[in-house]
């Protein structure tokens, strides 16, 4: 079971590193307080005043949990073509790692939106790289479109519909384990 912490410094000229990731005072960085080396590190650090927590401790115990961003904003779609969206930066967890997601601005293709079909956008992040990517489903009759599955290895972010005549529907929020892939 893994205890993540999420740290920054007061100012980057301290150079603070804990369990060989940089602590800056712009982003919040976890680190596995159950770690017997990082708990030093961090005991040391904050004992001189150089880092503190953004936030309680987070216990991952299994699965993936996205400790904070990954908030979606869709934009414009662009002749029934292409849709851009706008993703936070964001933090996944598991019970052996923490990987930071810097925020994207994704272009999405729409290969087959014709009249009265609609399409599922889908986004996620890559639980090992931190990529945050979109998919799209297959075009369909309006409200019997189907989204595509999550791919083996990421966290579902969310996703949203774009019709036909470049109507965006709103975002569905899916940043929770039940929407984990093994």
């Amino acid at each position: 079971m893994a205890t993540w912490l999420p740290l920054r410094s007061f100012n980057r000229s301290q150079n603070v590193r804990i369990d060989a990731k940089k602590i800056v005072p712009t982003t919040s960085k976890y680190i596995d307080i159950a770690d017997a080396t990082a708990r030093k590190e961090f005991g040391y650090h904050s004992a001189i005043g150089s880092v503190y927590a953004t936030d309680s401790a987070v216990n991952v115990t299994s699965g993936t949990v996205i400790a904070h961003g990954g908030v979606i904003t869709t934009g414009t779609a662009t002749g029934n073509s292409s849709v851009t969206s706008t993703v936070s930066e964001t933090s996944v967890l598991t019970s052996t790692t923490a990987v930071d997601a810097p925020g994207v601005s994704l272009t999405t293709t729409l290969t087959g939106l014709t009249s009265g079909k609609s399409i599922v956008v889908f986004v996620e992040v890559d639980n090992t790289t931190g990529v945050i990517s979109a998919k799209t489903g297959t075009a369909a009759t309006t409200n019997s479109e189907t989204a595509p599955t999550v791919t083996s290895g990421a966290t579902a972010l969310g996703k949203f519909t774009v019709a036909y005549g470049n109507t965006i529907g709103s975002v569905t929020d899916l940043r929770s384990n039940s929407y984990t892939a093994s």
